[in-house]
């Protein structure tokens, strides 16, 4: 009776114990659950031992699935942490809650491998410039997932005014920088006419600028001839009224000489009286007389003589005064001419001077105007070589903008068609323009 009791309490400890580990590996204190076979128990006991038993491989079994579904959903969890959407949770468990986790999270696996692959497909379509597609955002109600398929249709919606608006602007951009090619060509034309002009312009200017200056110098060797022929006109009118009072003093030289004759005439004639009267003293002298009346026929041949030789003389001083009246005339006329000269000689040096100032102050304006036309010469080649470096720049633009109509032509976006359309529509109304 003492050795059943015994063995009953031994039995019931070892249950105990049993009870013991199947509550650690409940709580997960243990690892696994392990239970003899070689413990014999009494009839009553063995029931109980078989359920923990069973109870214990039933543990055991779906802690083992348990651990298998929960390892590969944590595998899982850690490739989409990843990235990686592709792994499931394949192992299955008896827990229906555990199984209902794993099925969820296979399900939320499919979902995003999906919505991500569909995002994928999107954007790979646009890297290959295709911006047709939009995404659903219906998918999901709310999330970052959702904010990021709003911001792929946002980048598509951007991406597609941007392409629009580009693929616009190369379009009028390639058209405006034929336009200004060709625009540039006709200023690169007319700035080459333009320079030749100018050069021909400055040529006749150089010209004319020599002639002014010639002309300048023929003024100023002018008005010195001009001085000299006054200064000589003055010496011409000194001479003359020097003649003048010449003549004057001839004149006053032939009045004193006839009064000079009157007195020789006066005296001829007394003298010619008193050898009348010697002769006739000498006749009635007689012989003592006939001395006498030779010297008496002597003295009235002086006389007769210097009577003949006073009214030569005479007549001589007569013509020399008309002759001194006549130079005096003339000379009067002369000095009225020198005066008429020199007054003509001051309006000519004033006109030449006035001449001389104008041709000097053309010859300004002419040296001005040539500096002017080298100046703008100078400019017109400085804008001809920016009109070339703008021309350049046109051809460079031209070329980017083909570039970028032929970039952006061989992109896909939703208005494409209607900006081609559009654009042709403009061409015709343009080619009908210039054809009006």
């Amino acid at each position: 009776m003492i050795f059943g009791k015994k063995r009953e309490a031994e039995q019931a400890e070892k249950i105990m114990e049993y009870l013991g580990q199947l509550e650690g590996y409940i709580r997960r204190d243990r690892n696994e659950f392990n239970i003899s076979e070689d413990v014999k128990f009494s009839p009553s006991m063995k029931k109980i031992y078989d359920k923990i038993a069973h109870i214990g491989k039933l543990l055991q079994t779906k802690s083992s699935e348990d651990q298998g579904v929960n390892g590969e959903m944590l595998l899982v969890l850690e490739k989409i942490s990843d990235g990686n959407l592709t792994d499931r949770v394949a192992l299955r468990t008896s827990d229906p809650y555990i199984q209902y986790v794993a099925n969820s999270l296979n399900k939320l696996s499919d979902k995003l491998q999906k919505d991500f692959n569909d995002m994928i497909a999107v954007l790979k379509e646009y890297e290959r410039g295709i911006y047709k597609k939009s995404l659903d955002e219906s998918r999901m109600h709310d999330g970052e997932i959702r904010e990021l398929i709003k911001g792929i249709n946002s980048l598509k919606d951007a991406i597609t005014v941007m392409l629009g608006e580009n693929f616009r602007h190369g379009i009028e951009l390639e058209q405006a920088s034929e336009t200004l090619i060709d625009k540039m060509y006709h200023i690169l034309e007319a700035s080459g006419e333009q320079t030749s002009i100018l050069k021909s312009a400055s040529d006749e200017i150089s010209l004319i600028t020599q002639k002014a200056r010639q002309s300048s110098e023929n003024t100023q060797k002018m008005q010195a001839s001009s001085l000299k022929v006054k200064e000589s006109a003055a010496q011409g009118l000194e001479y003359t009224s020097k003649t003048v009072r010449a003549i004057d003093e001839i004149n006053d030289a032939t009045i004193a000489i006839n009064e000079a004759i009157e007195v020789i005439d006066q005296i001829a004639f007394q003298t010619n009286i008193l050898s009348l009267n010697a002769a006739v003293e000498a006749a009635t002298a007689g012989d003592a007389g006939k001395g006498f009346a030779v010297v008496a026929s002597e003295v009235r041949n002086l006389a007769a003589r210097s009577t003949e030789a006073a009214k030569t003389i005479k007549d001589l001083v007569v013509q020399a005064t008309d002759k001194a009246n006549e130079g005096k005339e003339i000379s009067s006329h002369m000095i009225q001419g020198y005066k008429e000269l020199r007054e003509d000689i001051d309006e000519t040096i004033t006109l030449i001077e006035d001449t001389t100032q104008s041709v000097h102050a053309q010859v300004q304006s002419i040296n001005s105007l040539e500096q002017t036309l080298n100046l703008l010469n100078q400019r017109t080649e400085d804008y001809i070589t920016i009109a070339h470096t703008a021309n350049e720049v046109s051809v460079n633009v031209s070329e980017i903008s083909k570039t970028i109509s032929k970039n952006v032509n061989m992109t896909e976006f939703e208005g494409k068609e209607s900006i081609l359309r559009q654009q042709q529509r403009l061409e015709e109304n343009d080619k009908e323009t210039s054809y009006v």
